[in-house]
């Protein structure tokens, strides 16, 4: 209905940038998208690209040629309908335009961890190189989920930390500066998250991109053939000589119509085309974290803003994410006993069993001290019991530590995100028409 009132020549450019691809196959929702404006129409009508497709879009929001515009997909039939918020080139505004939408403690590193899993697993169509590369990922990404909070040291969730691909980009830097060995490096990369990502996604990429090629210039071939046949002048008939026991017979494939190979090729594009879309999510939500920890620095590098790191761990078959925020100043204000020159973290996680949990520590020169918090009376006298065993691990790390343990009601403190909210304005509603 609504391409009908379009210009002609706008109608020609939308079904060109579109075929007959279905919108569900390029957008689904909940997605962040990035986009930019290319120009004014009229009547509130503005034509904007999305993921490599022009497109009509109707807002009520004053839009901007070359403006950058960044949202979240609300709908996708009948129309597609986008929140908008205006995007930047900065890393700065595209922090603060994706935290508007999809703050990390609402994107569990280990729920999209798990999705991703599924994918790998899927055997997707592929050569042998993409397969390998797929095989590496999954055995990255079980390592970095195989945390086991039964046994976790500081060691333990550092290193899961370090390998869930948040350092990549700054590891490099290192490497540039003089101040790591590229053998080391290069080691560390071995089983780095977004390392293993990014190699792959572009192996599939090249996969897809290879595939493509193939099936259009399978196609142009089969037509160009049936093209001349259709074109050859038709003969009289000839009286087939008899067939002896010497002649070769023909392959039986050479007049077999190319619909069976074409479905199936087409079958092999979606499949890895699904593939990439899973891997990206997941890339996504890595490049998310690096971006909402990046901007809670300060020039030198010190926090301002509360850091939060992500450990998956496994429990009863599923993935599961604890969240470890980092607290600058020592977390003043967060507890009486916090003093000068300590780290304080705060440590949040649900378990089967014990349900919510949550433990504030401050940390200093070879001493800990904080409380933990759980539910009710009956998990705090578990952990009460297990007490000693935890005391004894960090007496053993070289630490003098105190914990208490206390059941609390309130079970928003106990789930609180505690990751800065960045205040944003200027949102919209912008409906994308093909």
């Amino acid at each position: 209905m609504y391409i009908n009132q379009l210009p002609q020549t706008l109608l020609s450019a939308a079904l060109k940038a579109l075929g007959q691809r279905d919108l569900d196959v390029l957008f689904s929702k909940g997605d962040v998208v990035e986009g930019k404006v290319l120009k004014n129409l009229q009547n509130n009508q503005t034509l904007v690209r999305l993921r490599g497709v022009e497109m009509v879009a109707v807002s009520q929001t004053k839009l901007t040629p070359g403006q950058t515009i960044v949202g979240r997909i609300e709908s996708v039939q009948p129309q597609l309908t986008v929140s908008l918020l205006p995007g930047g080139n900065t890393v700065e505004a595209k922090s603060s335009t994706m935290m508007r939408f999809l703050l990390p403690a609402k994107a569990p590193l280990g729920e999209t961890l798990a999705k991703a899993l599924d994918t790998v697993k899927g055997e997707p169509a592929a050569s042998p190189k993409v397969q390998e590369a797929l095989k590496n990922l999954g055995a990255v990404m079980e390592k970095v989920v195989s945390t086991d909070m039964n046994t976790l040291t500081p060691e333990k969730a550092a290193q899961t930390i370090k390998s869930s691909g948040l350092f990549m980009e700054s590891s490099a830097r290192l490497v540039a500066e003089g101040k790591l060995a590229p053998e080391e490096f290069k080691k560390s990369m071995t089983m780095d998250l977004k390392a293993a990502l990014s190699k792959t996604l572009q192996l599939v990429d090249e996969e897809l991109a290879s595939l493509v090629g193939r099936f259009e210039k399978e196609q142009s071939v089969a037509t160009a053939k049936t093209m001349d046949a259709a074109q050859q002048p038709k003969q009289a008939p000839q009286t087939a000589p008899e067939k002896t026991l010497a002649q070769p017979s023909l392959p039986q494939d050479v007049a077999r119509p190319p619909a069976d190979k074409t479905d199936e090729a087409v079958a092999e594009m979606a499949k890895l085309r699904e593939t990439a879309k899973g891997l990206r999510q997941l890339m996504s939500n890595v490049e998310l974290n690096q971006l909402v920890n990046a901007t809670q620095k300060r020039e030198d590098g010190s926090a301002m803003n509360p850091m939060l790191y992500q450990i998956p761990f496994a429990q009863n078959g599923a993935i599961d994410t604890a969240r470890v925020y980092f607290l600058p100043d020592g977390g003043k204000g967060k507890g009486e006993n916090a003093q000068g020159g300590e780290k304080s973290l705060v440590f949040m996680l649900d378990m089967s069993n014990l349900g919510p949990v949550r433990v504030d520590v401050w940390v200093g020169e070879k001493q800990a001290h904080g409380s933990i918090y759980v539910a009710d009376d009956a998990v705090a006298d578990y952990v009460r019991g297990a007490l000693p065993e935890l005391l004894s691990a960090l007496e053993a790390g070289g630490y003098r530590a105190t914990i208490n343990v206390s059941a609390v009601a309130d079970t928003a403190f106990l789930t609180e995100e505690l990751a800065p909210l960045i205040p944003v304005t200027g949102a919209g509603l912008i409906n994308v028409k093909a």
